[in-house]
């Protein structure tokens, strides 16, 4: 059916933008050249790796680890689009994120066209039962995917230096934002724990 690919593209945006937290044109100028499978050899042991560089704001280019999660469902998205599982085996000027007719990218505007089409979609749903929930889903952006990759890998206690580098921030002033976001969740978890008492 038409939708299948509309909505595997869209899945495949939500998961590899929330584990990455690479921005709009980030995801869109992305090739699949740009991926990397590399040896780790530390004191682990000779691990695979992967990553993709971006070219970030001020034309900076900077490598962002790729969760095993993050590479399953870039797999699926190569097949959904007739290529092979392995990104390596592709055509390296490919785009990340391409068209349906596969002819090409998406630009920006349309990758947040795609996202915010998928939040609408989503607050329908969700409006009979949860209103609330739903009027929040609407206000949703492309930066969500940003700010949940921050506020996840803080909460998951990776140090904020990794952070900081993934996320291609210049201050780690910048980053703390998701530190004293964490802080403040903890905080109200625990007073709700204890406001029944």
């Amino acid at each position: 059916s038409p939708a299948r690919p509309r909505l595997e593209r869209l899945k495949f945006l939500l998961e590899f933008g929330s584990m990455t937290g690479l921005r709009l044109a980030e995801l869109a100028t992305a090739k699949l050249g740009w991926l990397r499978l590399e040896h780790l050899d530390d004191v682990h042991g000779d691990e695979l790796a992967w990553s993709i560089m971006v070219l970030g704001k001020r034309n900076k280019w900077r490598e962002v680890p790729l969760p095993d999660p993050a590479m399953d469902a870039l797999r699926a998205y190569l097949v959904q689009r007739g290529l092979d599982a392995d990104p390596l085996a592709n055509d390296p000027e490919l785009p990340l994120i391409s068209r349906l007719d596969g002819q090409g990218g998406l630009s920006e505007s349309r990758i947040y066209d795609v996202l915010r089409d998928g939040f609408e979609r989503c607050a329908i749903a969700v409006q009979a039962t949860d209103a609330r929930a739903a009027e929040r889903i609407r206000q949703g952006s492309t930066h969500w995917l940003r700010h949940t990759y921050g506020a996840h890998t803080i909460a998951r206690g990776v140090p904020q230096d990794v952070v900081q580098a993934a996320l291609g921030h210049e201050s780690l002033a910048t980053t703390s934002i998701y530190v004293r976001s964490e802080k403040a969740r903890k905080h109200r978890e625990l007073q709700a724990a204890f406001k029944s008492r």
